[in-house]
């Protein structure tokens, strides 16, 4: 298992995988008693393949899983159980808690079955499981409903009469306790680490951004404000937030924010990211074919220019390189009433 791959997969685990736990449903029948429901677990990427697909395809090929109905999946327990104990020691930000969750559900689903007369899964997996679920931050479909809807659904499956209530009590302190345990063992001493950058640019592939922004402002000499912006975002968690903060440390530049439900690390400095940002990828570069390694290129290369740009024509340029990157944020004028607004700035000051 290649080290620097592993940990550009965590860094995208954590901009953008998820680990899913939940039910799915089940018509077959285990120790004569039929649930309805299978557990399951899963680690998957939200991106789509498209530009990923080679990245995807080397995941694949190193770690097992499959692309599935448009996204990279893991589901075999065996290939989760060979992979999630290194991927815990490489995991930062809120997705480490989601991975120790995960790794619970992952452990209990290693279980023998109960053999004999009534085998099959125990009326204590299933209660163990449903707090599992609800603990996890990833949301699958099956925590729309209420944990008391699983725990009927169980009791009624098993014939359960009894009652349940100081059962469920007595694996939900048993969970905390635990989960308490690998927060205070896990605890992050960040002043005493380093990030990989591998797993830096499995962050920013996952749901980083590469772009320029721009602005229309009279007092610049083409009436056109450029200027370059990268950045991460996640969850707006104070353990993501300490994580973008060692980016930021890292990488000597940027600034760290929360906007809404979102924490982000930004450089929108041009000589920032002329300086620090550019050469970082330059040497641990992004998978040539994804979409954000488009977006580096597009993006060194407008920088490039506006850092010599003088002319009208280089900063028509750098306007079309801009909308080669994509659609630039908070552009409510098209890329042709940009280029007009310069060539109109150029016949006034000629004039």
């Amino acid at each position: 298992m290649t080290q620097n791959l592993l940990e550009e997969f965590a860094g995208m685990i954590e901009t953008d995988g998820s680990f899913y736990i939940g039910f799915e449903k089940d018509t077959s029948k285990k120790g004569g008693r039929k649930l309805g429901y299978r557990t399951r677990l899963r680690i998957a990427f939200n991106q789509k393949p498209g530009t990923m697909t080679e990245l995807l395809k080397h995941f694949e090929n190193e770690f097992g899983g499959k692309i599935n109905k448009g996204r990279y999946e893991i589901e075999s327990i065996e290939t989760l159980a060979k992979i999630l104990p290194r991927l815990l020691h490489l995991l930062k930000g809120e997705r480490l808690f989601d991975g120790f969750w995960f790794y619970e559900a992952l452990k209990l689903s290693q279980q023998p079955f109960k053999k004999g007369p009534g085998g099959g899964r125990t009326l204590k997996y299933y209660f163990q499981f449903v707090d599992i679920m609800y603990n996890i931050n990833t949301i699958g479909e099956n925590r729309s409903q209420p944990k008391k809807y699983w725990h009927s659904i169980i009791n009624e499956a098993f014939g359960n009469e009894m009652d349940s209530t100081n059962l469920i009590k007595d694996i939900e302190t048993i969970n905390k306790q635990s989960f308490q345990k690998f927060q205070l063992t896990n605890a992050i001493k960040w002043d005493e680490i380093t990030l990989s950058p591998y797993y830096i640019v499995g962050m920013v592939e996952g749901d980083g951004s590469l772009s320029m922004v721009l602005g229309i402002d009279k007092n610049y000499k083409f009436g056109i404000r450029i200027r370059p912006s990268f950045s991460i975002s996640l969850l707006s968690t104070e353990q993501n937030y300490e994580l973008l903060t060692k980016i930021k440390k890292q990488l000597k530049c940027g600034d760290v924010s929360h906007q809404g439900k979102k924490a982000y690390f930004k450089v929108q400095s041009l000589i920032e990211v002329s300086q620090n940002i550019l050469p970082f990828f330059d040497q641990y570069s992004l998978t040539p074919t994804t979409k954000r390694a488009n977006q580096f290129f597009f993006m060194k290369k407008a920088i490039n220019l506006l850092q010599t740009a003088v002319t009208s024509k280089d900063f028509i340029n750098i306007i079309k390189l801009t909308y080669d990157i994509h659609e630039p944020y908070n552009r409510r004028t098209s890329k042709n009433e940009l280029i007009e607004i310069i060539l109109q700035k150029e016949k006034e000051s000629n004039n």
